[in-house]
Parts: structure tokens; C-alpha cells; sequence
């Protein structure tokens, strides 16, 4: 686990990227292309209407994690398309976690330092972070499940397999090319 210095250093990282993340989020206000769908799924799940797109038809492309998410903190904010980036944003911001984690364990505490820094700041990860897209969750999801899968395949313990399918699972809701991690993790 972190030290107390390491987890204040960490802390301060997150910090900085959620800072950066909101003053984006006011910056610019690009729906990109898929975001009013995502954002229509979420809004019609929770209404109970099902998964049913901007068309009126059942949707069978769009992965179901994302909306759900859309649709669950729309409660909370009742405006969708905050809703939508503040999940972003929120994963944008928790990917520094696991980022920091892999590379502590795979050199050392400084360069983990310096990857976190980095991904706090990193223009195409900051951007991606603040719309209403699927990336953001997905990014973080890939990056757990390296951290995770590494972890499960050198420790070798029950529980870290049963968490890495279920971190797999969840990357295959976000989006369906998240599949391919349970090819890898077979075959490792």
C-alpha cells in the first residue's frame, strides 16, 4: 500500500487532474459523434423504458456499463450531459491510480511519480476525460486490468482471479473490444 508520503504526493496528483479536468469541462461544451446516444440510453434505462436509442429502437451496438452510469448520476445532477462527462471525468481522474501503482511496482516510487504527473496532464488524455465518451472509463478499466492481471499472474491467489474477470467483464460493457484482455489473460 502507500505510505503516508507517497499517498499525499498521489493525493495532491489527483487533485491537480481533477482541477485541470474542470477547468476543461467549462472550456469547451463538443457533444462528440456517439455522445447523444450514450446519453439517450442512459436517460431512457433509467426511465425505465429500456435500452432504446435516439431512434426509438432497441440498441444493440452500444455497450451497456457507460449509459448505466450516464443514467445512474443523472439522479443526482439531473442534467445528462454532466452527468455524462462528470463520469468522465471522475475515471480521467482515478486512471492516475493504477497508473502510479503498475509503474511503482515495475521501476521505482519517482518514476511512478512522474507517470502520474504526466498522466494528470497529458492534453489527449485531459480531453478525453471531460466529454461525454466512453474512453475515459474504458482507458482506466485497460489499465486496472493490466495492473491486476500482472499482479493475479504473479501472486497466483483465488480472489485476484475472480476480480480480474470481473474488471474484464466490466471493460467488455464498456466497450467490446475489452473482450480481447480475457484472450490475453487465457494465454498468459
Amino acid at each position: 500500500m502507500l505510505k503516508n508520503k507517497s499517498f499525499l504526493i498521489v493525493l495532491i496528483i489527483l487533485i491537480v487532474a481533477l482541477g485541470l479536468r474542470l477547468y476543461l469541462l467549462e472550456s469547451h461544451k463538443i457533444l462528440e459523434t456517439d455522445s447523444p446516444a450514450y446519453i439517450r440510453l442512459g436517460q431512457n434505462l433509467i426511465s425505465g423504458k429500456g435500452y432504446i436509442d435516439n431512434a426509438g429502437d432497441k440498441n444493440l451496438w452500444f455497450p451497456p456499463l457507460y449509459p448505466i452510469l450516464i443514467g445512474i448520476s443523472s439522479l443526482i445532477t439531473s442534467n445528462l450531459e454532466l452527468a455524462s462527462r462528470l463520469i468522465s471525468i471522475l475515471f480521467g481522474v482515478l486512471l492516475i491510480i493504477p497508473v502510479f501503482l503498475f509503474v511503482k511496482r515495475f521501476y521505482n516510487e519517482k518514476s511512478a511519480y512522474l507517470a502520474s504527473i504526466l498522466t494528470a496532464i497529458y492534453p489527449v488524455l485531459a480531453y478525453l476525460s471531460t466529454i461525454a465518451y466512453s474512453d475515459s472509463l474504458y482507458i482506466f478499466l485497460t489499465m486496472t486490468i493490466i495492473l491486476v492481471g500482472w499482479v493475479t499472474l504473479t501472486e497466483n491467489k483465488p480472489y485476484l482471479y475472480f476480480i480480474l474477470g470481473l474488471l474484464i467483464g466490466l471493460c467488455y460493457l464498456t466497450r467490446h473490444e475489452g473482450v480481447g484482455y480475457l484472450t490475453i489473460m487465457m494465454f498468459s
